[in-house]
């Protein structure tokens, strides 16, 4: 009696190749891991930040800057001389450090860059350095 060649059984076979490739990769970030959080237990001394002492405590001046070119001090409508004979006030009042001097500048979007390139320039030669700016409508 013949056996038909259909009938044959096949071996199955599972392919480990990816199951290696997991493997290998869960011992690589295992290890990884623990290396980091050896270097996150070393024990440092981190100074403590106190508070601010009221000397050494920055000076904020906020600056609007019109359309027209006007400076806006406080409420206050100032040509740029005034401006700058105040912030120099500002710059005695913290003990003659122009780095204890932080200024906010904000401009309307229609005033002509002129206006802050002279106040910028005129700040500069009394060494006021901390300056930001912003831009409302």
């Amino acid at each position: 009696m013949r056996l038909s060649k259909g009938l044959r059984h096949k071996s199955l076979a599972f392919n480990l190749t990816p199951m290696v490739d997991v493997v290998f990769l869960l011992i690589i970030f295992f290890m990884t891991v623990s290396q980091i959080s050896k270097i996150n237990s070393q024990f440092l001394q981190i100074p403590e930040v106190g508070p601010f002492d009221t000397e050494e405590a920055p000076i904020t001046l906020t600056i609007n800057l019109l359309e027209s070119g006007v400076y806006l001090f406080e409420g206050n409508l100032t040509t740029l001389d005034e401006l700058i004979s105040i912030v120099q006030n500002q710059i005695n009042k913290a003990d003659g450090k122009p780095e204890r001097l932080s200024i906010l500048l904000r401009c309307d979007h229609r005033c002509p860059s002129g206006h802050v390139n002279e106040l910028f320039s005129r700040l500069n030669q009394i060494n006021v350095r901390q300056v930001q700016t912003a831009i409302t409508d």
